[in-house]
């Protein structure tokens, strides 16, 4: 009987969704605006070939 009341128990407990942090809370457009400045920074610009290539 054990196991019925721990059922119970857990059914009490409202289903809990992880709350959105981050680029997650964002609308798509911004995450896209800042994911596009941290590309052109790493790449110098955008990417392009480089001389060494």
């Amino acid at each position: 009987m054990a196991d019925g009341d721990a059922a119970a128990h857990e059914s009490a407990k409202p289903a809990r969704t992880p709350s959105r942090r981050g680029f997650a809370a964002m609308d798509k457009e911004k995450q896209r605006m800042i994911a596009s400045k941290g590309g052109k920074a790493s790449h110098g610009g955008g990417r392009k070939p480089g001389k060494n290539r």
